[in-house]
């Protein structure tokens, strides 16, 4: 069984190499997926690992799409 880590909002911070008020930002618009950290009362811990995984996947649908050619609609 692996051992999940969860360290606080400066670490997440500085591993991305953004601000930890940039780092809140992103928590609150969804960018940092739920199931990636955990939250008691006030206190959040997060999982690097998952954050990391879960953005890279969402940046590869992304450019996914955006190579995807677009259709012209029938007039």
């Amino acid at each position: 069984m692996t051992e999940k880590t969860y360290v606080e909002i400066g670490k997440v911070a500085d591993y991305f190499g953004i601000s930890v008020s940039t780092t809140r930002k992103w928590l609150h618009e969804g960018h940092i997926p739920r199931e990636t950290y955990i939250k008691a009362g006030d206190t959040y811990r997060f999982n690097v690992e998952a954050i990391e995984k879960a953005l890279t996947s969402r940046k590869e649908l992304n450019s996914r799409d955006s190579e995807k050619p677009t259709e012209l609609s029938d007039r």
